[in-house]
C-alpha cells in the first residue's frame, strides 16, 4: 500500500531535530529552563539554583524533568528531547489541520515547508517552550475547528483543555480563542450554532 502523505513529511522532520541533539552546550535562555527542570527532577519545586521560583511554562518544565529522570540530569539531550518530539509531531499535525481546508497536495507542501523550516528546526532543538507551544497551539486550533464541524460536546471539552494547556506554555496562546471565527468565515464549514462559536471566543 502507498505510504500516507503525512509519513514522508514526518520522516523528513526527524533527523534535523534529533541529530546530535545533546552535543551542543546550552545557549541563550535554555539554561533557565534546564535549571528549573533539574530541580523538579531532583524532587524540588521548579526553581533556580538561587532558590528563586520559576513558574513559566510549568508543564514544559515538568516534561523536561521527566525526560531528565529517564536520560540523565547532566545530559543536554534530556532537556531538549520533549521539545524535539513535539516539534516533529507538529509536522503531521499541520498536515491534518490543513488538509480539510486546502486539500492534500497543499497540506503536504505546508508540512514539508515546516519540516525544513530553519526557524522551526532551531526552536525544536532547544530546551525552551517555543516548539511545544506551537504544537499545542496548532492542536488547539485544529480541535476547535473540528468542534465547529461536529458540534460535539466531547470535541468542545478537548478544545477547552487544549486551550488551557496552550496558554500555560505561552501567553500568546490566548489568540487561539479567535479560531472559531475561521469557521464562521468559511461558507458551509460550521455545523455548530454561531452563538457557541462566539461564546468560545469570549
Amino acid at each position: 500500500a502507498p505510504a500516507h502523505p503525512r509519513r514522508p513529511a514526518s520522516g523528513t522532520a526527524v533527523i534535523p531535530r534529533l541529530y546530535h541533539l545533546g552535543e551542543l552546550g546550552f545557549y541563550m535562555d535554555e539554561e533557565t529552563t534546564a535549571f528549573a527542570s533539574r530541580a523538579m527532577a531532583e524532587g524540588k519545586p521548579p526553581q533556580m539554583p538561587s532558590g528563586m521560583p520559576y513558574h513559566r511554562a510549568l508543564l514544559h518544565t515538568f516534561m523536561n524533568a521527566l525526560s531528565a529522570r529517564v536520560f540523565g540530569l547532566n545530559n543536554e539531550f534530556s532537556y531538549r528531547l520533549p521539545g524535539a518530539i513535539l516539534g516533529i509531531l507538529t509536522v503531521p499535525l499541520l498536515f491534518l489541520f490543513a488538509r480539510p481546508m486546502v486539500g492534500t497536495p497543499v497540506a503536504l507542501l505546508a508540512a514539508l515547508l515546516l519540516a525544513f523550516s530553519e526557524w522551526h528546526i532551531f526552536t525544536s532543538r532547544q530546551a525552551r517552550m517555543y516548539a511545544p507551544f506551537l504544537f499545542f497551539y496548532t492542536a488547539c486550533v485544529f480541535s476547535i475547528l473540528r468542534c465547529a464541524q461536529s458540534d460535539d460536546n466531547r470535541d468542545l471539552v478537548i478544545s477547552i483543555v487544549l486551550f488551557i494547556v496552550t496558554v500555560t506554555f505561552h501567553n500568546l496562546g490566548v489568540f487561539a480563542a479567535f479560531a472559531p471565527f475561521i469557521a464562521l468565515f468559511i461558507p458551509g464549514y460550521s455545523r455548530a450554532p454561531t452563538y457557541k462559536l462566539i461564546l468560545f471566543s469570549t
